[in-house]
C-alpha cells in the first residue's frame, strides 16, 4: 500500500509527491485523489514504490502527459512499465 506524503521546495515551491510501496488498481482512486490535489509544478517521487501495475502505471504517465509532471527516483522495472504504457498512447481509428 501506497503511503504518499508531500513536501514543498522552498526554493522552488515544487510540490513533491513520495508515493511508498505499491501504486496498483487497489489504491487507484486515492491515489488519482492526492496528485490531483497538488497543485504544478509536480514531481512525483517513485524511489520508494516496491510494485507497480498497469493502472499505476497509466495514472502516473497521464500526470506527466497531462500536467508536465516530473517523475524521478524510478526503479529500472517501474521505468520500463511507464515507457511501455506511454508507448501504447496512440490514437486508434475506430
Amino acid at each position: 500500500m501506497a503511503a504518499p506524503s508531500t513536501t514543498t521546495d522552498p526554493e522552488s515551491a515544487e510540490q513533491a509527491y513520495r508515493c511508498v510501496g505499491s501504486i496498483t488498481i487497489a489504491r487507484a482512486g486515492s491515489t488519482q485523489r492526492e496528485i490531483d490535489a497538488l497543485p504544478d509544478p509536480l514531481t512525483l517521487d517513485l524511489s520508494s514504490v516496491q510494485k507497480m501495475d498497469t493502472v499505476g502505471a497509466w495514472i502516473i504517465y497521464r500526470t506527466v502527459r497531462d500536467r508536465g509532471a516530473k517523475v524521478v527516483g524510478a526503479s529500472e522495472d517501474v521505468q520500463g512499465l511507464l515507457n511501455q504504457v506511454a508507448e501504447a498512447d496512440v490514437p486508434t481509428r475506430v
